[in-house]
């Protein structure tokens, strides 16, 4: 594998056709001035992954066997590895989808998928 390429996997089987994988994490913060001093409250953490496919037909195999299409898909996990850390996110569905090309010959075929959590294993 070459250096700087991270590692995805669909429910556990590597999914070589990934180009690009981007992973965010976001939860919502709220802080109130007190008398005592500034208090942080916080949600849930909300993982969401973004998977960029160069090739159609590599996007449509991963679209049909993730159910992204179907009126009430089935949840799938994504994990992937960074580092000596593997990273898990569960129970995602697929939340949009899109095409992108331009005149010099390249596509991007981009699916976002949006996870109920996230497992980290050091």
């Amino acid at each position: 594998m070459a250096e700087g390429k991270i590692p995805v996997r669909l429910d556990g089987v590597p999914l070589v056709d990934v180009a690009n994988i981007s992973f965010q994490g976001a939860r919502n913060v709220n802080q109130r001035a007190t008398s005592s001093g500034v208090k942080n409250s916080y949600g849930q953490l909300k993982p969401q992954i973004q998977l960029t496919f160069v090739i159609a037909t590599d996007k449509m195999r991963y679209l049909i066997a993730v159910g992204a299409f179907d009126k009430d898909p089935t949840p799938h996990n994504i994990g992937f590895d960074l580092g000596l850390s593997s990273f898990n996110c569960v129970r995602g569905i697929v939340q949009n989808v899109g095409a992108q090309s331009d005149y010099d010959g390249s596509a991007d075929l981009t699916a976002t998928v949006m996870f109920e959590e996230i497992e980290v294993s050091p």
